[in-house]
């Protein structure tokens, strides 16, 4: 789940791994704005200022994980752009302030992914499960849920140098997701 900049709730539902949807709500309504099949298996979505929306997930026919662009956002649900970058198994994705893709690829680590979206930057590991990623509004931090070794691993961003570990200490057992606050 993700909000716009006009507080629009996007939310990218799994599909219990088969071909799923992106939907599009308006702050406060349980009536979608926009609601479009993507053909994936969803796993993330991001949506960047400019109202582009990314979406990450994997195809339930070949496994590979794909990133899709809807560069104006769902509208009347047109065909997305699939990306050049193929993950080995796509987990949530995050846009960081220089407009970069910021994607869990559960097999590697932490892609970044700079516009045209064509290749990979950088790879931030360390990770045995690397699942869902969340980025501080400074962007100095990153927060990688890894449920395989029962934490929230926080780095520095983009460095990926650790920074802290969040674990069984503070009562995690197998965290899922992390979320920031992206706007002031």
């Amino acid at each position: 789940v993700t909000t716009d900049s006009s507080n629009n709730v996007y939310a990218a539902d799994f599909g219990g791994g088969g071909a799923s949807i992106v939907v599009e709500f308006p702050q406060g309504s349980s009536t979608p704005i926009a609601s479009c099949s993507t053909g994936l298996a969803n796993e993330g979505i991001a949506v960047d200022t400019n109202g582009a929306v990314f979406v990450s997930g994997n195809n339930p026919n070949t496994g590979a994980g794909n990133l899709l662009e809807y560069p104006n956002g769902l509208g009347d649900c047109p065909t997305p752009t699939t990306l050049g970058v193929t993950l080995g198994f796509a987990g949530g994705l995050q846009i960081d302030r220089h407009h970069n893709l910021v994607a869990c690829d559960q097999f590697l680590g932490i892609d970044i992914i700079p516009s045209p979206y064509n290749s990979v930057s950088s790879t931030i590991g360390g990770f045995a499960d690397p699942f869902h990623v969340a980025i501080n509004h400074h962007n100095g931090k990153i927060f990688v849920a890894d449920p395989a070794n029962a934490n929230v691993q926080v780095d520095l961003y983009p460095s990926g140098a650790p920074f802290m570990t969040v674990g069984s200490a503070s009562g995690l057992i197998d965290p899922a997701s992390a979320a920031t606050n992206p706007y002031p």
